[in-house]
Formats: structure tokens, C-alpha cells, sequence
């Protein structure tokens, strides 16, 4: 019986096979890999470095090396993580080249000493304001916190999300709307503890 839905890999065994191709010197692949992977790279490359430029360039950086070593790079179990492990390298280095350039500062073990406080800092940081969300979007009427979930970690789209709570598209915007609404004035009035 068919229901009208077409198999398509899961993105693990897309990424596989787009890897692969890659590896085999086909342009397509890696222009595949990089329209799947963007959004999350400049999501991690941001949560690495605060300068949207540099992440930017990084991820350019990132891609230009995959491409000229194409016949170099190694089977990845999962390429996702191996693009942003990667990404993370290239941001880190970056920064310490710049830092080394703007200080004088010759000593490595002083940028990383520096470096790997202040990425100990923004972690805490990043942590704080993760939970302070959480809780926020924990207190959302069921329906609102279900549209958030399903459209900002699980990346659906309203069309998809409509059909996940059975409702219309119009609806779910209208719902998304209200529960963005209901976390901004949460958030900013919440009292610092």
C-alpha cells in the first residue's frame, strides 16, 4: 500500500554517502554537505566566537580544506561531528592567530591558558542561559511548548508541525507567534537569582 511518502536516508546516511562522493572528487557532494550543514555550523561556529565574520570565514576556511584534501581525508564515522569538531579547530586557531597579532604575545601556552578561561567562561555562561530557557519554555501552555520544540530543536517546518498536532498551518504560526510572545516577556522580565 502506498501512502505517498518517499523513502529518503536519514541525514546520517545521506551525510554518509555525500562524504563518500566527496571523497571521490565530486563538487556536488561537497556543495550537499555544505547546504545541509550551515545553519549548524554557524550555530556552533557562534557559540565557539560571538563575530558572525570570522565563524563565517571559518566555515569558508573549513570547506576549502575538505576540498583540496579530498583524497587525504578518511572515512568519518559521523560527519556532522567531524564538521564541527573541524570547525571548532579552525575558529580556536583563528582566534589565537588574532590575539597573538593584536598582543604581541609569543607564548602559545598564554593564548591557551587565556583561550581555553575565557571558552570555560562562555560555557558557564551558555550553560546559565540554557537553563534559564528551558525553564521558560517549560512554562508554556502544552501546545505552545510542543510548536517550540518541534520547530526550534527538531527543525520541522510549519507544514510539518501542522500535520505532527494535526492542525492547520495558519494555526501553527499563530500558536508559534503566541509562544515566542509568552518567552520574550518571560525572559525579559525574568529576576536575576
Amino acid at each position: 500500500m502506498d501512502s505517498g511518502v518517499k523513502w529518503l536516508p536519514g541525514p546520517g546516511n545521506r551525510d554518509t554517502a555525500l562524504w563518500s562522493g566527496l571523497r571521490a572528487g565530486n563538487r556536488d557532494a561537497l556543495a550537499q554537505l555544505y547546504k545541509s550543514h550551515i545553519n549548524g555550523l554557524r550555530k556552533h561556529g557562534f557559540y565557539v566566537c560571538k563575530d558572525p565574520h570570522l565563524v563565517s570565514d571559518c566555515i569558508h576556511e573549513l570547506f576549502s580544506r575538505l576540498w583540496s584534501k579530498r583524497d587525504r581525508i578518511s572515512e568519518a564515522q559521523n560527519v556532522k561531528i567531524y564538521l564541527y569538531k573541524s570547525l571548532e579547530r579552525i575558529v580556536i586557531a583563528q582566534l589565537l592567530r588574532n590575539r597573538k597579532r593584536a598582543t604581541g604575545v609569543h607564548s602559545r601556552e598564554d593564548l591557551a591558558t587565556d583561550s581555553s578561561e575565557q571558552l570555560w567562561i562562555d560555557k558557564e555562561a551558555h550553560k546559565e542561559q540554557l537553563n534559564e530557557i528551558k525553564k521558560c519554555i517549560q512554562s508554556l501552555p502544552k501546545c505552545q511548548r510542543e510548536v517550540i520544540l518541534l520547530k526550534f530543536f527538531n527543525d520541522l517546518s510549519y507544514s510539518e508541525i501542522s500535520e505532527v498536532m494535526e492542525m492547520q498551518v495558519a494555526s501553527v504560526y499563530n500558536l508559534t507567534s503566541k509562544a515566542i510572545e509568552h518567552l520574550r516577556q518571560k525572559m525579559q522580565f525574568q529576576p536575576a537569582a
